[in-house]
């Protein structure tokens, strides 16, 4: 049996912490193409050692985010994923319509897809505002999707 799904290779954010919502991320959709119910897991959600700046990701209240130092500001992030409709869902896991932060991911269930259905997640972000410049960084997300 085969498995179809499409997912995007690469999400890009971005971090203004000159705008009252700072942070910016189009939603992550996730099509099963199957003639069957498929259950997704999120295996691992970190930050990954490439780009200018490597972020240590934290938990939201970790931090006093307005208060960080530019070193600071570069080195800290609470990214978190979450559903963007949960009614998307099949089985759908309902303590992600908050939040679920990339250092508390650890071979989480997200959730049922049904067939030939689509469902998006949605990421956010804490992050500080001392940013003085241009920089790179990225996060690896791996999914893992099995028949239900």
């Amino acid at each position: 049996m085969e498995i179809s799904i499409t997912h995007p290779a690469n999400i890009s954010y971005s971090i203004d912490p000159n705008n009252a919502d700072g942070f910016y991320c189009a939603d992550i959709e996730i099509q099963n193409n199957s003639k069957v119910p498929v259950n997704i897991t999120i295996q691992s959600f970190k930050a990954s050692p490439d780009g200018d700046i490597v972020f240590e990701d934290v938990l939201p209240d970790s931090m006093d985010w307005s208060n960080l130092s530019t070193q600071e500001t570069k080195s800290y992030i609470a990214l978190g994923i979450k559903y963007a409709d949960e009614f998307q869902w099949l089985i759908p896991q309902y303590e992600l319509n908050e939040p679920l932060y990339a250092i508390e991911v650890d071979d989480t269930y997200i959730g049922a897809l049904a067939q030939y259905e689509m469902a998006s997640l949605r990421l956010c972000g804490y992050h500080g505002l001392a940013f003085d410049g241009e920089y790179s960084t990225k996060h690896e997300i791996v999914f893992v999707f099995s028949l239900v």
